[in-house]
């Protein structure tokens, strides 16, 4: 089995507090007035419910020349949250310290958005050990 290298999705992503979602999860929505953040290292402090951090990262993947599967994988954060890409909700996660999700049927190559919706009233998480990131699996190894 060859091991592709993961993709970090750890920079570059954009923050608010916001006690309803206005369409958050919306690829067209325009963050652009939010704070920069990174993932790992995150830093905000918990507040009481309803209040929600909602997390927007856009980015895009290189073309490859065989099958490959995509699964997200959040490491270590321990912290329930709604996951969004490209506008489809995809999960809801309880406390888990880990997220292992197959988004190869929501991913394309451009123009990927994906947000979290992060209830840090429930959360218990070392910021300094979670990490995000893609983990590109060839189709032949799934097999």
């Amino acid at each position: 089995m060859t091991q592709i290298p993961k993709i970090s999705l750890d920079e570059k992503w954009r923050y608010r507090f916001a006690t309803s979602d206005e369409d958050f999860s919306n690829p067209s929505f325009d963050e652009s007035d939010w704070e920069w953040t990174t993932f790992t290292g995150l830093t905000i402090p918990k507040v009481s419910p309803p209040d929600v951090i909602w997390l927007r990262k856009r980015f895009d993947l290189n073309p490859a020349e065989a099958c490959i599967r995509y699964f997200l994988r959040c490491v270590d954060s321990a912290m329930p949250m709604t996951v969004y890409l490209r506008g489809q909700k995809l999960t809801e996660s309880g406390n888990d310290s880990h997220l292992d999700l197959d988004i190869t049927d929501y991913v394309s190559l451009d123009n990927n958005v994906l947000v979290l919706a992060i209830y840090p009233a429930k959360w218990d998480l070392d910021p300094q050990r979670a990490e995000i990131y893609l983990q590109p699996i060839f189709c032949d190894d799934l097999a």
